[in-house]
């Protein structure tokens, strides 16, 4: 082993694990029903996974990351929350932007699919973002921690994956 593949293994280490000790953002935001709320209160002391998205493509993938998770019955497994950040849509059209997802989500879902409007740049560093199109799936434990991420569109290995992590 050289002392490059060394170093980069570290290096690559300690971003992972800088990644992973991060703490869920106290980011206020809404339900769809319109209730506000911050998601960092409400998975206090509870295991969650949060399915975030930055954008309509990545919101039609979570669509799917969503079916599947609870056809698997994770939502019983763990508190669920999709979270769509809406802060770089102009003000403008957030308004037509949400009366689209409430069309596209069932009524008693509308308490675990939360809208944020500000604080963009925390949530793209705390899912590790680096692409607008993809969901970022994040476990966290009950002392609020983050166990994994995941990025990008379900597949079946992925699915599996992320089901025996919460095991």
């Amino acid at each position: 082993m050289t002392i490059l593949n060394l170093v980069s293994g570290v290096v690559a280490t300690l971003v992972l694990g800088a990644s992973l000790a991060a703490q869920v953002p106290r980011t206020e935001g809404k339900t769809l029903s319109q209730n506000p709320l911050v998601i960092a209160d409400l998975i206090k002391g509870k295991p969650a996974l949060l399915i975030v998205t930055f954008s309509k493509n990545a919101g039609e993938n979570a669509k799917e990351w969503t079916k599947a998770l609870q056809a698997k019955g994770i939502n019983n497994r763990c508190v669920f929350y999709q979270v769509a950040e809406l802060e770089d849509v102009p003000r403008f059209f957030r308004r037509l932007v949400i009366a689209a997802m409430r069309k596209g989500v069932p009524a008693e879902k509308y308490e675990t699919f939360v809208i944020l409007i500000t604080e963009t740049q925390v949530w793209k560093k705390f899912v590790g973002f680096n692409n607008e199109q993809d969901p970022y799936l994040v476990l966290i434990d009950a002392s609020g921690a983050v166990q994994y991420k995941l990025s990008g569109e379900m597949t079946d290995e992925r699915l599996k994956e992320i089901a025996e992590k919460l095991r």
